[in-house]
């Protein structure tokens, strides 16, 4: 859906290849394929432009409708605030100090809804 909504605001297949950093025959595969799977065509394609058919600017701001409402309910989760509770690591003390503490676990006066409990572990060798 966020391609053919893409297809819609860049005006061309090649342009939304050039935003997106894909080949054009990737982004008409993806229209093909949203085409097939709703049973009917939603795009004329020429070589000069576009044009969406009836049914394909029904879709479109079906579309637009429902990546709306998944936008809203993904940003209402981001909105409940910080991770709060325990964070449980277990490894080895060389591994625990060069590699978990130094890529995210805050000092407790950086994070005081955090609880990092870390627990190391020598294996003895025999």
């Amino acid at each position: 859906m966020r391609l053919y909504v893409a297809i819609a605001d860049q005006g061309s297949l090649s342009a939304v290849a050039r935003v997106q950093a894909l080949s054009p025959s990737t982004i008409t595969l993806g229209l093909q394929g949203l085409e097939e799977r709703v049973g009917v065509r939603l795009v004329t394609r020429t070589t000069r432009r576009l044009s969406f058919a009836p049914e394909g600017e029904r879709f479109l701001a079906d579309c637009r409708r429902i990546l709306a409402d998944l936008d809203d309910v993904m940003d209402g989760l981001a909105d409940r605030g910080p991770i709060q509770g325990e964070i449980r690591v277990t490894a080895t003390n060389d591994f625990g100090h060069a590699r978990n503490f130094p890529l995210g676990f805050p000092p407790p006066a950086a994070a005081p809804n955090r609880k990092p409990l870390h627990r190391s572990s020598i294996g003895s060798r025999r």
